[in-house]
């Protein structure tokens, strides 16, 4: 927070006892991760956005109140929610955007049947558009999403290279574990 980010990356999970935690990992006891409600406390009035990467389907409820709570509605977006679990996001975190996780088949992106597909799995799944590896990204892909109303967010890029890469093809959000690589090259 003390870097003042544009956005800022939580990992979203279920505790045994139905409280929504910080973690990354699996939480098997109520004690493990950071309570959500402190973060979101933290957070609100801040400006600063923050991209809720579900890992668990089971948190969406709960995850929803608390972003009531706080008025962050528009403070927030979701990942990590593939086709299967997007049904369950509109249903229990209605209104909140998302992104579709998905791998972009690189060796077909120039395909127009691939693309149609591609856009069309957006459409249909109401997302803001495409979250994906950073590897999976090019500038044909970013290039197709922009052109069709929709968003490119990639994840884990670490290294300064990879980072130039992104920044490069346009990206719209990236995630990383080393902020100042990014901000190096801003």
């Amino acid at each position: 927070l003390e870097m003042h980010p544009a956005i800022i990356e939580i990992d979203i999970r279920c505790r045994p006892d139905g409280s929504i935690a910080m973690s990354h990992d699996s939480i098997k006891s109520n004690d493990e991760g950071e309570d959500v409600a402190k973060v979101f406390s933290l957070m609100k009035g801040t400006g600063i956005r923050m991209n809720l990467d579900i890992k668990q389907t089971s948190a969406l409820k709960g995850l929803h109140k608390l972003i009531r709570k706080y008025g962050l509605r528009r403070q927030v977006f979701m990942t990590g929610l593939g086709e299967p679990e997007v049904p369950v996001a509109r249903v229990d975190c209605p209104r909140i955007k998302y992104y579709l996780n998905c791998s972009p088949d690189v060796n077909a992106i120039n395909d127009p049947a691939y693309q149609k597909e591609l856009l069309a799995k957006l459409k249909e799944t109401g997302s803001l558009g495409v979250n994906c590896n950073y590897k999976y990204a090019n500038e044909t892909l970013c290039e197709l999403l922009h052109r069709n109303g929709y968003l490119l967010s990639v994840w884990t890029v670490n290294e300064s290279e990879d980072a130039a890469r992104m920044i490069g093809i346009g990206v719209d959000n990236i995630t990383t574990r080393k902020p100042d690589v990014i901000n190096a090259l801003l």
